[in-house]
């Protein structure tokens, strides 16, 4: 149960950690076109049953979206998707003595298909983001603050793991 509790930490910590990225490769232009006001747009769509906005920036505003997409964004993409990490080990019964760092970075690797693939068709920029702006970066972005995400439920396992032996 500890581990479960512990990957969800690390899904808060590397939501912290995705938000650090991101912020740190908007200086190098590098940013996926997705923003708070989208996000936010979207989840209280989903909330009045609609999963897919055609055009996310003609969707009218929402009060307090981005507060909306920051509580999403922690919650439910930081601690709840994490849950998937211990789950996969779980399931190949490597719940002890793994090498979480690496196995955290593969697992942030592969939480890219939650933009690709749902976040951006479902607020009508197409699968990988296709019909973002040329000067956005829809696949690149996600993998680098993906990676981060990883990281963060990594390093938090590790650490826990490293203090109670």
């Amino acid at each position: 149960m500890t581990l479960w509790i512990m990957a969800f930490i690390g899904g808060l910590l590397g939501s912290v950690l995705m938000d650090i990225t991101e912020n740190y490769m908007e200086k190098f232009d590098i940013n996926s076109g997705v923003n708070g006001s989208y996000i936010g747009r979207w989840v209280h769509g989903l909330f009045r049953g609609k999963i897919f906005i055609p055009d996310i920036e003609a969707a009218t505003p929402v009060h307090n979206e981005l507060r909306i997409a920051s509580i999403f964004h922690y919650l439910v993409g930081g601690g709840v998707v994490a849950l998937a990490y211990p789950a996969i080990l779980s399931f190949f019964n490597s719940v002890y003595f793994v090498w979480h760092i690496p196995l955290s970075i593969i697992f942030g690797l592969l939480t890219c298909v939650l933009p690709w693939f749902i976040l951006m068709p479902s607020i009508g920029k197409g699968i990988f983001g296709r019909k973002m702006p040329m000067d956005k970066s829809p696949v690149t972005a996600p993998i680098l603050s993906h990676l981060a995400y990883g990281l963060g439920i990594g390093t938090t396992l590790f650490f826990y793991d490293w203090l109670t032996i």
